[in-house]
């Protein structure tokens, strides 16, 4: 509940407060990285450390050093250095944690009716983090991308707020190798991701575990019609105006029944969608054509 008098910027600046002035200083004895009273304090590094970072994205130590001054804190930074260790990196991460999930749960969403049907909407996806400590992440490998890569993966309950995460992993696993399974989500419930957690095998795992989900149709699955005839999905999507909807089958061992929904979009979001694929072909070494998008 939210206290009487309190906006919601008003509650999250309370509970950031109370992360960085005391369970900063918690954390960090918990995880090794104080042992003793110094003047860099967890609750001084964590603060320290975040001031630079929104100042500057990729902070020297010149900037770090700055904005630990500006907290009260005048160290070298040789004793920075010293301080950066994996029981910093294991403090920061578990205060990333707790930091979003108190957040979060204080700005519950109004959900939409159509919504209130379903036993729990929950988003999932994930951010990758290029050139990060390439002897702890791995990334995709030179060239295929960079040689080092964090991927921070995250699940949303939209219905109550709370957050799953972050959970960092190498950022050259796929998507869908995801901390965040089906066996934990209700019958009833519904999920939402992106084409990068497409997996005819998990939907249908979901199906029968009575799970709703929304994802992108990815290329190359073959559609068919509820008959198990091939889909002319071209000669479909030209009779379609602003929007349509159908049932189909999916591509799979056990053909896929779902309800294929397709919109128009704008001619710029198209323009902009034709670029990203000419981008990939090329980073690719091919071609292919790419028609008008839906």
């Amino acid at each position: 509940m939210r206290p009487q008098g309190l906006s919601l910027t008003e509650q999250v600046e309370n509970l950031l407060r109370q992360l960085l002035d005391t369970e900063a200083d918690t954390l960090a004895q918990q995880v090794g990285f104080t042992k003793r009273r110094r003047k860099l304090t967890g609750s001084a590094f964590a603060k320290s450390l975040l001031t630079a970072v929104i100042d500057t994205p990729l902070p020297t130590y010149a900037d770090w050093l700055q904005s630990a001054a500006q907290h009260g804190v005048s160290v070298s930074p040789q004793a920075l250095a010293q301080r950066c260790t994996p029981q910093a990196a294991q403090r920061m991460e578990a205060f990333l944690q707790r930091g979003v999930a108190q957040s979060l749960t204080c700005g519950v969403p109004d959900s939409a009716p159509l919504l209130e049907r379903f036993e729990g909407v929950y988003i999932k996806d994930s951010t990758v983090i290029t050139e990060a400590l390439a002897s702890v992440w791995q990334g995709l490998g030179v060239p295929a991308g960079s040689a080092a890569a964090l991927k921070v993966q995250v699940r949303w309950h939209y219905s109550t707020g709370q957050l799953d995460g972050p959970t960092l992993q190498h950022g050259r696993p796929h998507d869908r190798h995801t901390p965040y399974g089906i066996d934990d989500l209700p019958a009833g419930s519904l999920e939402l991701a992106d084409l990068g957690y497409f997996g005819l095998e998990e939907l249908a795992a979901k199906q029968a575990r009575g799970q709703y989900f929304v994802r992108r149709l990815k290329a190359r699955v073959q559609v068919f019609t509820p008959e198990g005839e091939p889909l002319d999905l071209e000669a479909w999507l030209s009779q379609v105006g602003a929007w349509g909807e159908r049932a189909v089958l999916l591509e799979h061992a056990v053909r896929l029944p779902v309800q294929w929904i397709a919109f128009r979009i704008s001619e710029a979001c198209a323009a902009r969608q034709r670029q990203r694929l000419y981008r990939y072909a090329r980073k690719q070494g091919g071609r292919f054509r790419v028609g008008r998008s839906r």
